[in-house]
């Protein structure tokens, strides 16, 4: 199996990337990291990553998980609204195959209309919350929640990142 994992352009979360990247090693899956252009994407913590894929060439056929990784870039580059990321969402989930979005990553998992009736981790914001409920979904305080093929991880600490990898990765393996 192998995984396509989406980072914003800048200012995406290195330590949830950096847990995301080591589970699969651990795991033995082998990931592809995407954005929405290629080059180097710089992390919060100043982190540069390279970065081949542009998200919207990625074929879900390719693949049998998205993670999408969350920060300050998701909202930067308003990404809840940028309809290839969303596009992409839905086809991983027309599928059935598994989808994880850590901390503000989630805001994109309402927006493709796929979580009507699910628990969607939603301690993060206000925002979170009321979109989860605008599309359906049940607003979850729980630091991760995994839902059919979704699953949404808070960020606030390590300790949940680590948490919901582990059950997400579980899936996979």
């Amino acid at each position: 199996m192998r995984v396509l994992v989406f980072i914003p352009p800048a200012e995406y979360k290195d330590d949830a990337l950096k847990l995301a990247t080591l589970f699969m090693e651990k795991w033995g899956i082998a990931y592809d990291l995407s954005s929405y252009h290629t080059g180097e994407c710089r992390g919060s913590q100043g982190h540069i990553t390279k970065v081949r894929i542009n998200t919207k060439d990625a074929r879900p056929s390719d693949y049998g998980a998205f993670v999408i990784i969350g920060g300050d870039g998701i909202d930067k580059y308003k990404l809840p609204e940028f309809r290839p990321l969303i596009d992409m969402v839905i086809k991983f989930s027309n599928e059935n195959k598994k989808i994880c979005a850590i901390g503000s990553g989630i805001k994109i998992i309402p927006r493709a209309n796929i979580i009507k009736g699910k628990r969607i981790v939603s301690n993060q914001n206000g925002s979170i919350a009321q979109n989860v409920s605008l599309f359906h979904g049940i607003p979850s305080d729980k630091p991760f929640e995994i839902q059919g093929n979704i699953t949404t991880i808070s960020d606030k600490e390590v300790s949940f990142i680590e948490q919901g990898l582990e059950g997400f990765m579980g899936q996979l393996g």
